[in-house]
Parts: structure tokens; sequence; C-alpha cells
């Protein structure tokens, strides 16, 4: 984590520099102006306690301290505003850099994290960071800077009385390490439990039909209960943990001046010292104490983000996250004239999700692909679109392998439609002009023999939220085929994209599919065998492998799996 952190310092310091610089120039002016603030105030009481009777000088000094009081509070409110500015900027570009990276993500890294840990990492982690920063930094900066003048003012003044308030607070550092490990423990747990509660919720929304269905609701409230219960006790803990730290120092702030009056008192009646001099040092002494104790607080609010902050960091920087390679001499695709499989094989922690598959296609063929839920039909898919990367055999797209294909230029030419259609926030026409544009009427030709236009025309100036609520299965599907259609891919893989659809409907949808992709390559994923039986090419996948392949009369003569499907249907 450390040399994630150096990294990230150093980046944002190249970016920033500037605007660090002119902050710290101010951060210095305000401390400076505060520090003098002070002097003035201990010189205004040694003129008036002296009895010196010049009237004109305690009027220079009070009216230098009025100018010095409006500077200081001029530079503070600069230094505010400057850092608020940079460190919402820095956290800005932080969330975008976050987002950009897991977008680079390799699909296989969502399957394995939970919802709620990459709300945590992309939102919430980011959000406290942003917090801490904007809260502590800036201030913790001018208060170093402060301490170190402060400090350099009373030791011209009398050393001792320096070095005294400096080893007095110093003992604030001692308990710093063993709060901040005691805070971190229980931080990880605390951070665990609210990613589990996330999830939890989650869950319980997205079956909420399923819920109420089954009138479960004491057992989901119970579930909840359980886990809040543990939420609760973790959250006390680390509320007391800081606590009882922040009231350490409390003895701290008594013993230092109580030193420093009785020191300096006796100086003061010795002659040594004014009492001016004395307002000064006593003036000027939180101010060493103030950056000890930001360091402290600054500490265990680190330890108490540790996790979180490695996460960000691992993501931006980190080798555990499986990123998409980036790889320089990636080609661009030309006409695609055949895309082949050539023994690929696919496997996870837990089975192997496709074996030995060899699968050839040409331009202009049509193939159907069927078989039972879990046989690795849409995982074929997955692993032609670049979604997945498969991890034996090669996937060659227009006579070249997919890993060195750019990646842009792939998507450009494949087009995707699945079973759950993704419909954007948006009117209708949008959604159907994501990828690209065409004429009016050649889109009103689209809908129409896809028969999403009837005689009245639907709206396609109707706004739709993610969810589509105001469209049916059948109607997701065909907005996002024509999507996709709109597109001229090259490679049109569809998986189950007519199962909401009535037959007639269905055979219409591909007559009309067939027409526009008749020199291209299409793959249709279908359990229905009659939909299936129209291909002139059909794949029946069984286990992850390819168990039979030809067309519907073969298959039926040869009296196998495919033809044991048929007579299921049929």
């Amino acid at each position: 984590m450390k040399k994630m952190t150096k990294m990230y310092i150093k980046d944002q310091w190249k970016q920033h520099y500037i605007s660090f610089s002119i902050v710290l120039i101010v951060i210095f002016l305000a401390a400076a102006l505060s520090s003098l603030m002070s002097v003035v105030i201990g010189k205004i009481v040694d003129f008036v306690g002296g009895n010196n009777g010049d009237g004109q000088n305690i009027l220079l000094l009070s009216c230098l301290l009025i100018v010095v009081v409006l500077c200081k509070e001029g530079a503070n409110y600069s230094r505010e505003y400057l850092a608020a500015k940079i460190m919402v900027q820095i956290a800005n570009e932080l969330r975008y850099k976050i987002f950009v990276t897991t977008l680079n993500f390799k699909y296989e890294y969502f399957c394995k994290i939970s919802r709620a840990s990459m709300i945590n990492r992309c939102v919430s982690n980011t959000e406290e960071i942003q917090k801490l920063a904007l809260a502590t930094i800036p201030q913790f900066f001018y208060e170093s800077i402060m301490c170190i003048i402060a400090f350099a003012i009373i030791t011209h003044i009398y050393w001792p009385l320096s070095f005294v308030g400096l080893m007095i607070y110093s003992i604030y550092l001692i308990p710093v390490k063993y709060f901040g490990n005691k805070q971190k423990n229980v931080a990880d747990s605390l951070n665990k439990q609210n990613i589990k509660m996330k999830d939890l919720f989650i869950e319980k929304i997205d079956e909420i039909k399923t819920i109420k269905i089954l009138g479960s609701e004491e057992k989901q409230k119970r579930d909840v209960e359980k886990e809040s219960k543990i939420w609760s006790d973790l959250f006390f803990n680390s509320y007391f943990t800081i606590n009882l730290f922040k009231n350490f120092p409390r003895v701290l702030d008594a013993l230092a001046p109580g030193l420093t009056f009785f020191i300096g008192g006796i100086k003061v009646i010795s002659g040594d010292l004014t009492i001016g001099d004395l307002v000064t040092i006593t003036g000027l002494l939180p101010a060493i104490n103030a950056p000890i104790r930001s360091f402290s607080n600054i500490f265990l609010n680190l330890k108490n983000l540790e996790n979180k902050i490695e996460e960000i960091l691992q993501i931006i920087y980190g080798s555990e996250i499986e990123k998409c390679k980036d790889n320089e001499e990636t080609i661009s695709l030309d006409n695609i004239t055949e895309i082949k499989l050539e023994n690929v094989s696919l496997k996870n922690d837990r089975q192997v999700q496709l074996k030995e598959i060899y699968l050839e296609i040409k331009a202009g063929r049509h193939i159907a692909i069927i078989g039972e839920t879990g046989a690795g039909k849409s995982t074929i898919l997955n692993v032609l679109s670049g979604i997945i990367e498969a991890t034996s055999g090669k996937v060659l797209i227009g006579h070249r392998d997919i890993k060195d294909i750019d990646i842009n230029s792939l998507k450009a030419r494949i087009g995707v439609v699945v079973q759950c259609p993704y419909i954007f926030e948006g009117t209708v026409r949008e959604n159907l002009f994501y990828k690209t544009k065409i004429p009016e009427w050649k889109l009103e030709y689209y809908l129409r023999r896809v028969k999403l236009l009837n005689n009245d025309e639907s709206n396609l100036k109707d706004f739709l939220d993610r969810e589509a609520t105001k469209l049916s299965g059948g109607q997701k599907q065909r907005i996002c085929l024509v999507r996709e259609l709109i597109g001229k891919p090259d490679i049109l893989l569809l998986d189950e994209v007519t199962s909401a659809l009535d037959h007639t409907a269905e055979m219409e949808v591909l007559k009309f599919i067939e027409e526009i992709m008749k020199d291209k390559i299409c793959i249709l994923i279908t359990h229905n065998i009659k939909c299936a039986s129209y291909m002139p090419q059909i794949v029946v996948v069984e286990k992850g492998k390819i168990v039979e392949e030809g067309n519907h009369e073969m298959l039926l003569r040869k009296g196998g799996k495919y033809e044991e499907f048929w007579t299921k249907q049929n």
C-alpha cells in the first residue's frame, strides 16, 4: 500500500504542482499573520502595563493589530477557498479515474465481487476519503507552519518554554499507534458488515415480488434484525475507541499551560521576562499542540479508512484486479469473412464451462445453438464477443486472434442482444439511436418489420426509465434488436432474443433478421426447437461441449440429442 500511496501522491503533484505551490504560499502567509497577532498583543500589554504613557505607540500597535487580524482572516479565507477547490477537483478526478478504470476490468471480475462492494469502492469509500482530505490536510499544513513559526518565536523569547511545551504535547503521540491499530481492526470488521448489510438490502429489494408472493416478510425481518445487531455492536466499538482516544489529551491541555505560567511567572517576577512576553508565549503555545493533535486525528482516521484506501489504490494501480490488457499493437478489423473457435476451453474455480469447442462460421451463414439451461450456449457468445477470455484455444475473427484485435474495432463490428435486454434511461428514440442514427423513414421501416409500430404509430418520444416499466418484455427485446441492426454489424449474436414473442411474431422477426444479415454472420441461441429448425446450421451443446452439428433433417435422422429435444417439444 505504501508504494501505491507514493505513486498516487507523485501523480497528483505532477498534475497540480502549481496549485499546490500557491496554496502553500497562502497557508504560510496566514500562519505568519496569526503568529504576528500574538506578538503584537504582547507588545500592547507591555506598553499598557509599563505605564509608559506613550499613547501614540499604543494607538499604532492597536491599528497594526486590526490590520494583521483583517489580513489573517483574508488569508485564511483564501486558504480555505483554494484548498477546497483543489481537493474537490482531485476527488472528482479520483472518482472519474476509478469509474474509467472499472470499465476496463474483465467481465470475470464483476462475477466475483458483490454489487454492494463495488458501490462501496467506487462511491462511498471515495466520498469518505474526500471528506477526510478536505477537512484535515489543508488545516494540518496550516497548523504545521504555524507550529514552526510559533516555536521559533517562543525560542527567541525564552527557549526553555518552547521545549517544555513541545515535550509535554509530544506525549500525545504515545498512544496513537495502539488506538490506531485497534481502530483499524474494528473499522475493517465494520466495513465488511456494511457491505453485507447493503448486499442484504439489495437482495431483498430485488426479490420483493417473490417475498410478497411467498408471504415471507417475517423471515426477512429476522434476517435483517440479526445482521443489524452485529452492525450496531461494531459501530459502538468504533465510536467508543475514537472518543476514548479524544479524551486523552485533555490532561495535557491543562498541564502545558500550567507549567508555562509557573516557569514564565517566576521569570516575570525575576525580571527576565515581561508580562507581554508571557502573554505572547501563552498565545502561541496552542500552536505547538495543534499539528500534533491534528496528526494524531489524521492517523486515527487513516487507520479507520486504511482498508478502503487500499481498495481504491488497488483499483488504480494494484495487480489484484485483472484489467483488460492494453495491447499497443492491436489491429483494426477489415471485412469479417468468417469466425472460428479452435479448441476453445473455459474454466473457473468451480467448473469447466466450455471444453474443446471447435466451431467455424462463414459470412452469410446463420446458425442456431441449442441445449439445456447451463449447457454453455451463452458462454460461447460471451467468448465470441470478447466479454470473457478463453482459458485455452483460439478465437479467430476474420483470421485474426481476438487478443490482437482492437477492442473498440471489435465492438463496432459485433451486435449483441440478450434475453434480458438493457434499456438506457431516455426516450425510445434515444435508445434506438444509441449506437448510430439512420433516416426516419428507414427507422420506421425497421420498426414495422419487427412489429414495434402499429397503425397508431407508438410515440418514440416516450421517456423510459432503466426498468422500462412502460414496455413489455417483447418490446424491450425488439427495441434492442433494432438498436443493434441499425449499427449494421458484421456479426449478430442473439441470446433468446425472441423468447417473449408469440410464434407468428417470432418467425416474422427472424425472417427480417435473415434479410438484413444476408451476407453476414448470425448466431441465435434459443430453447425453441421449432425456431432452431429453420436455421441452415444447428449446433447442440451439452455440458460445455458440442455434441451434434448439422441441419434439421440430418440431426433428426441421427436420432441423438436434437431428436430428443424435437420429440419433447412436439
